[in-house]
């Protein structure tokens, strides 16, 4: 039998949500708002077109679905 020591995380990730070993979800809820910003980013950079209809069709294809998932 190998004596190996008990290697503490801060953070371990199980079935898609971010634990902390306070079992808060704060990491996890800032890791899907990051994404969801980065998506906002890409969106702006990508789209010339400022149109309302636009925007929030992009906004419910591409950001909506990282902020619902879970």
């Amino acid at each position: 039998m190998i004596n190996e020591d008990i290697i503490e995380k801060e953070n371990e990730k199980d079935l898609g949500l971010l634990m902390s070993t306070s079992l808060k979800f704060d990491d996890h809820i800032n890791s899907i708002a990051k994404k969801a910003n980065k998506q906002l980013g890409i969106i702006n950079k990508a789209f010339s077109s400022r149109k309302p209809e636009s925007i929030l069709s992009l906004y419910k294809s591409f950001v909506r679905p990282h902020l619902e998932h879970n």
